[in-house]
């Protein structure tokens, strides 16, 4: 029989476990975003997210997050739902530099990424 801090601690890992597999939960326990590459919207052209950069979020969760958002016609238009975002670099026509952000179980996440035209 388990004694209560051993099952403490199991029901502690299983929940982290589950965290990390939903997205919820970064896989490494460093808040700072990592570069998660881009996500294509028109196949063979320009018209995609480049650059993307996921703080507190695993990388395969914010590209499902932008892909959901932009076949979804980008609506709503501020961002994807649950996000804030603002333009922190306008480039060339079409081309912006994006942060969006958002709280969940009081951990802030973040998206970043290129716009591109």
């Amino acid at each position: 029989m388990l004694s209560s801090t051993a099952r403490l601690a199991t029901a502690v890992c299983v929940a982290v476990v589950v965290l990390v597999s939903v997205g919820l939960l970064p896989e490494t326990a460093d808040a700072r975003p990592r570069p998660c590459g881009t996500v294509g919207i028109v196949p063979n052209t320009d018209n995609g997210l480049f650059k993307i950069l996921a703080g507190n979020l695993s990388c395969s969760a914010a590209k499902q997050i932008l892909r959901d958002w932009a076949q979804r016609d980008y609506e709503p238009r501020n961002g994807p739902e649950g996000f804030t975002c603002r333009v922190v670099r306008r480039g060339v026509v079409g081309n912006a530099r994006v942060r969006c952000v958002r709280a969940v179980a009081g951990q802030g996440q973040s998206i970043s990424f290129t716009t591109g035209f």
